[in-house]
This record gives C-alpha cells, structure tokens and sequence, in this order.
C-alpha cells in the first residue's frame, strides 16, 4: 500500500513541475489522407519488381499506409486513356465504385508512395480502401496483417469480382 501511495506522490510531483509523460499524439484517418503518406516509408529496390515501397517501422492490422494519387476520370475518359496507353507509355489504373458510378484513378504520373506498390496475390499484406473527402473520392491502403519494418507493401490487384480493380496498360 506505501508503494502504491509513494508511486502516486512521485507522479504528482513530476506533474507539478511540468515533467509529466506525454503519449505520443495519434493521428487520424482524416490526418494521414490530408497528408498522403505516412513519415516513415521510403522506395525500396523490390526483390519481385522493379521499385516498391517499404515502412521503417512495424505496423499493425488496420494502420494507415499511405494513398493512392491519380486523376479521377469518368468511367468514358478511363477506358479512353487505357486504350491510348501505348507500349512506350504504360498506364496505371484504379477502377473504382463511387456515388453508383464507375469511375477510374489515373495514377501513371507516380506522384506518391501508393503508386509503387507491387502485386501479391498469394501474400498480400496491405489492402486498397475507398473514402470520400469533400466530396472527392479518396483511394488509400491499410495493413491487411501486421507487418514488420522493412517489408515490401504488396496488395493483390484484384479481379472481375472484387470492388477496387487495378490495370496495368502497355
């Protein structure tokens, strides 16, 4: 029981003179989608194709990974651009539902992290997600499973039956 008190004592004392603990502040969902990108992952030379992206630090089911930027373009415009990609110019594109429409993100341009993730179909460890922000469709991913620091995000890129589809033009 003294300890306890004594404990106590100790933690009002370091409170008072403005040394108390503080917890790490947590962001948001919100937080992490106006930012884009976590801080600490960086483009890794992938060991399954060309450049990948990988976190500094361990994550968790469910954490925040980063987005996926692009163009939004009608269902129209989308299946235009992938018919215009050529064999010099690959595209990169998500098919998406959004407000009972079919709508595609154009991410070939690269500006971000999401656009450097690789396919996993058999061992997935992030998964692509949908939200909406004033009103504007927003494509991000999560970790599927925990996931230990340094290991390449990878996703599977979906097929006929899944919401969120991935193409890759050439």
């Amino acid at each position: 029981m003294k300890l306890f008190f004594l404990y106590f004592y100790w933690l009002q004392l370091l409170s008072s003179l403005g040394l108390k603990r503080k917890r790490p502040e947590r962001k948001t969902l919100t937080d992490y989608l106006q930012q884009g990108n976590r801080n600490d992952l960086k483009k890794i030379q992938s060991s399954f194709h060309g450049t990948g992206v990988a976190c500094t630090s361990d994550l968790n089911l469910g954490d925040f990974v980063c987005t996926y930027p692009g163009e939004l373009l009608s269902e129209k415009e989308g299946l235009e651009r992938m018919n215009n990609y050529t064999k010099t110019q690959c595209g990169f594109m998500f098919e998406i539902r959004w407000q009972d429409k079919t709508w595609y993100i154009d991410g070939s341009l690269k500006t971000g992290m999401g656009n450097y993730l690789n396919h996993s179909l058999l061992e997935p460890n992030v998964k692509p997600k949908l939200t909406s922000v004033d009103n504007q469709p927003i494509l991000y991913f999560t970790a599927a499973r925990f996931v230990k620091a340094g290991t390449e995000f990878r996703y599977c890129y979906g097929n006929q039956k899944t919401e969120l589809k991935w193409y890759h033009t050439s």
